[in-house]
């Protein structure tokens, strides 16, 4: 005999967009209503929502494993997962084999509004074969996706063009539709900390004195770190070059170093990392 299992009263309203670039507010709010009303029409009372800012299509998605961690937790009658549509959900296969047992077991329901589609531990094969069909589509159209972003990147790349954020010193602008990189108000601190490095008897704690002294901050507001400076005197966009997907391009942009001052602060900053980890290597040895 055919179990047949209880039907959920209750409610998860599951919103998402891919990234910060997209508008959370806007979309989230218009994901939030359909699913609201949704809920409204089927007598289901809304427990909670969440909405979440991250790719459907990793495997990781901390958001996402939480409230299904949180579902898996459950035990007792059917909770109803309400999403607009099956991408909003999922983009790939990762988490369909524990969506599926705990619907499988009677412990959720997935309901997705645009595709008219319930899921339940009753539901047919047929059903269950449209879900992930929709969910193969949802793959397939983010890995096209990432094909074409991955082309069009390499393309930009191959003319000088950094598509990332601008490093210290530059800024990310946008004229008559254009973007473009331009040197900052701190782009004269950055040069003059490559050119007083080379000077004998500074080093990278005096130098990280003066670029604080300069008030010399990150794009995040924050005062440099040795970290930081480090990182910033190893970095070769300063000079015409950035790093992307393995390999080096000559970038557009104007230059704050020229490649002669890079290439000696490399030398320098080389011997004094070298001396810095030797003299920890000793007392580590020592100890």
């Amino acid at each position: 005999m055919t179990k047949v299992y209880k039907q959920a009263e209750h409610a998860i309203i599951f919103n998402r967009v891919s990234s910060v670039n997209q508008d959370f507010h806007s979309s989230g709010e218009h994901q939030y209503a359909v699913c609201e009303k949704y809920c409204q029409n089927k007598g289901l009372s809304i427990l909670g929502a969440y909405g979440m800012i991250e790719t459907a299509y990793k495997r990781r998605r901390p958001g996402f494993e939480s409230i299904l961690g949180c579902l898996e937790q459950h035990h007792g009658v059917p909770v109803a997962l309400v999403v607009t549509s099956v991408d909003r959900l999922l983009r790939s296969f990762c988490f369909l084999d524990r969506l599926n047992k705990l619907r499988e077991e009677g412990r959720l329901e997935l309901h997705f509004v645009e595709e008219k589609l319930l899921l339940s531990a009753n539901s047919t094969p047929e059903d269950v074969l449209m879900f992930e069909n929709k969910v193969a589509e949802a793959k397939y159209y983010s890995a096209k996706i990432s094909e074409t972003t991955k082309a069009r990147i390499e393309w930009l790349n191959e003319q000088g063009i950094y598509t990332r954020e601008a490093p210290i010193g530059y800024t990310n602008c946008e004229m008559d539709g254009v973007k473009w990189i331009y040197p900052d108000t701190q782009a004269a601190k950055v040069s003059h900390l490559f050119e007083i490095y080379l000077i004998p008897e500074m080093d990278i704690k005096k130098l990280l004195a003066v670029a604080q002294v300069m008030n010399l901050r990150t794009s995040r507001g924050k005062l440099v770190s040795r970290k930081t400076l480090v990182a910033l005197l190893k970095r070769e966009f300063y000079c015409g070059r950035f790093f992307s997907r393995g390999r080096f391009y000559d970038h557009k942009y104007h230059c704050l170093v020229n490649d002669m001052i890079f290439q000696a602060v490399q030398k320098k900053l080389d011997r004094e990392l070298g001396k810095v980890a030797n003299k920890e290597t000793e007392v580590q040895v020592a100890a």
